[in-house]
């Protein structure tokens, strides 16, 4: 919604009471000339917005990758050098044979465990066996990229969307431009041919100021006009993500358009068409999949794991480093059972919030459906409506035109006044605006059509 009243504000800006042509004065080869769907291939390629959105997708394929990393062989080095300020003292009381006499004293018998120098350096190796809430997350995650690849496809569309809006105020308002600087021409001729019967004394002076009136007010339009036709352009090259110190020229005219399209063909539509319905339903499954990953988290967790490595230890640190001596090898192999046994009821409330997300979406599937049902029927009664104005519209701009060409006629033969003709050309240049008024507001009305029915 935001974006056609965007578009609507700007070609109103381009639609003074009269519009002219912008002459495009380019040298060979120095012009970039693009169709509509030029501009379409162009933006899809290097519009920002979708840039940015296909490098989401590249994360969430590294995404899918770094949690399936987790359920493969992990291996793990480690090495450590310990000097012991003070060995931690060994308490034994009682008989024991591996204990010298304690002299007679009695009591407990105290002495030192390890020594001065310590090192331990050995590589593990742990392989997940069994864990439910990583399978489910495998597939939570790439139900997350199947999410990031809907949102790129969504913003193809909008970039889409808004790209043709701005290719047709460029067409339309370039329509009305050729337009306009006929009538100034034509206005040009009146008026100078005027001047001369004024010279000759022929017409009064008020008869050629009143056509200069006209004549001046009309290249005020032309001046102003193509400036904003200028930033037309500028919002089009924005749209396809093209620089804008570039130079662009459109190669369709509104004679290339095959104004029955308007009122579209319109197929059996289903919700899926639209890529909003689709992104919903893909929020839904991953929304299923956190659940039933916080569920398996009740499960036991397995893993297997292997050590291999050495430990030393010597009072002096030279002797420590003699490593054929002070150093001696071990190794392991085993498996690990974890079991949870009460989490304070985390999981529990996690669970309940997803069954609440889950209302929700069904909540926002319904709505969607009613909002698009909406959409649909409003833009068919848009686009009947439009037609319907422009085919008037197209009959009031001809019959203005007879209007003006029987006024121009009747002041060329002398019995006709010049303010007859000055009304018949305002009237004229009044229902030209109208008619490109009804032709733009026709060409949103399919665009937005066709994006209820998820055809773009």
């Amino acid at each position: 919604m935001t974006n056609r009243i965007i578009y609507i504000l700007g070609f109103l800006i381009i639609s003074l009471p009269a519009i002219y042509a912008q002459e495009q004065e380019t040298e060979s080869g120095s012009d970039s000339v693009f169709t509509l769907q030029d501009c379409i291939n162009y933006a899809l390629e290097n519009n920002q917005a979708l840039i940015k959105s296909n490098l989401d997708r590249e994360i969430s394929k590294a995404q899918v990758s770094e949690v399936v990393a987790q359920g493969l062989p992990q291996i793990n080095a480690n090495a450590d050098l310990t000097y012991n300020i003070n060995l931690r003292q060994v308490v034994v009381e009682g008989d024991n044979p591996f204990i010298p006499p304690n002299g007679g004293t009695e009591g407990p018998v105290t002495f030192a465990l390890g020594t001065k120098y310590s090192g331990n350096a050995g590589i593990e190796l742990t392989q997940l066996i069994f864990n439910g809430s990583y399978f489910v997350g495998v597939q939570a995650t790439k139900t997350l990229k199947e999410l990031s690849d809907k949102s790129y496809i969504k913003t193809q569309v909008d970039v889409k969307e808004n790209v043709i809006k701005a290719y047709y105020t460029v067409m339309v308002s370039s329509e009305r431009l050729d337009l306009v600087k006929a009538n100034l021409a034509r206005v040009d001729s009146v008026l100078n041919e005027t001047q001369i019967l004024y010279n000759e004394g022929f017409v009064e002076k008020m008869e050629v100021n009143r056509l200069k009136i006209n004549h001046n007010n009309l290249k005020t339009t032309y001046e102003n006009n193509k400036r904003s036709l200028e930033i037309a352009l500028e919002l089009l090259k924005f749209q396809m993500g093209m620089p804008l110190d570039q130079n662009l020229v459109i190669e369709e005219t509104i004679r290339d358009m095959q104004f029955e399209t308007l009122q579209a063909n319109i197929q059996e539509f289903e919700y899926s068409d639209r890529i909003e319905y689709s992104i919903l339903d893909t929020r839904v499954k991953l929304t299923t999949y956190n659940m039933k990953n916080t569920k398996a988290q009740y499960l036991p967790v397995i893993n297997a794991f292997a050590n291999y490595g050495f430990v030393g230890g010597r009072n002096d640190f030279g002797d420590l480093m003699n490593f054929s001596d002070s150093w001696f090898d071990y190794s392991n192999v085993g498996v690990r059972l974890t079991i949870p046994i009460f989490d304070g009821l985390r999981k529990s409330s996690i669970i309940q919030q997803r069954k609440l997300d889950l209302e929700k979406l069904d909540e926002d599937r319904m709505m969607l459906r009613n909002n698009i049902d909406l959409n649909i029927k409003k833009a068919r009664i848009d686009v009947e409506n439009a037609v319907n104005t422009l085919n008037t519209q197209e009959e009031n701009m001809q019959l203005a035109k007879d209007v003006y060409n029987a006024a121009q006629l009747k002041y060329t033969e002398g019995i006709g006044s010049s303010l007859e003709l000055t009304e018949a050309n305002s009237e004229y240049l009044t229902e030209q605006n109208n008619y490109y008024i009804a032709l733009f507001e026709a060409l949103m009305a399919r665009v937005e059509l066709e994006r209820a029915l998820g055809l773009l």
